[in-house]
């Protein structure tokens, strides 16, 4: 048994290490694969639409913009995604690769294994409230 986590007073932390705890349980599952969970999100992201812009993507994934334009580099380095520029140069349009869309494919039993493992260790209406409690926290913060 391992020593559970330093007892933060910073919520912010709590949710970072909570975070953490939870990449590392869906990174396990789909490392076979070659991926993360970061990625595979994007993937995701991606899947449900066509043409969408690097800012869109970062606004929709409250992700900084420097983050996830590296993130999307190495997607499409592994031939995932393609980028197409929009009228202004400096504007990307970034859709699935075929090769993306197998992907993302192949790993969703282990992704869904990852999220049976969550709901097996914490339970399934906890991390359902959990998740619907964050959700709502940051469609708050992000008002204007």
């Amino acid at each position: 048994m391992s020593e559970p986590p330093l007892r933060l007073p910073c919520h912010c932390g709590t949710l970072r290490q909570a975070a953490r705890a939870i990449t590392s349980l869906y990174d396990a599952q789909l490392a076979k694969h070659g991926i993360r969970i970061t990625q595979y999100t994007i993937l995701m992201a991606l899947n449900r639409a066509e043409g969408v812009s690097t800012t869109q993507l970062s606004d929709e994934l409250l992700m900084d913009q420097t983050t996830l334009s590296r993130t999307l580099a190495t997607l499409r380095t592994k031939r995932l995604v393609a980028a197409e520029a929009g009228d202004d140069l400096r504007m990307r349009f970034w859709t699935l690769t075929p090769k993306g869309r197998a992907l993302l494919h192949a790993c969703e039993s282990d992704w869904k294994a990852a999220q049976d493992e969550l709901y097996r260790r914490v339970g399934k209406r906890h991390v359902k409230a959990l998740d619907e409690q964050i959700y709502a926290l940051a469609s708050k913060l992000i008002e204007d």
